[in-house]
């Protein structure tokens, strides 16, 4: 069956941010790895600041990676829910009086 362009859009947006997570920690290895310290307090601070921004981002985005396939199951429930309103309400419009056999129905 062919993708849809949705699921295409999704897979590249997931590619893209597995991308830039591994970017940003490269980034923060390496800014460690070459960090000079004592030539001047200011860019010490700036350095250290530089890093917990580094480090702030990365977990961002990991923490948002992680919560990703949740959020697309709630609003895929979400849609069978209003799916199911909808189906339930042309039933009512159409005359049916009882809806038995369709456990799926939401009152």
């Amino acid at each position: 069956m062919a993708e849809s362009n949705t699921e295409a859009g999704q897979r590249i947006q997931e590619k893209f941010q597995f991308y830039i997570l591994g970017l940003t920690f490269t980034l923060l290895g390496l800014a460690i790895q070459t960090a000079s310290f004592g030539t001047s307090p200011v860019a010490d601070v700036m350095e250290l600041l530089g890093w917990i921004l580094l480090l702030t981002s990365a977990l961002t985005l990991a923490s948002r990676l992680e919560w990703t396939p949740q959020i697309y199951h709630l609003f895929d429930v979400q849609q069978d829910i209003e799916q199911d309103q909808r189906d339930l309400h042309d039933a009512q419009l159409k005359g049916a009086r009882s809806l038995r056999g369709r456990s799926s129905f939401l009152a």
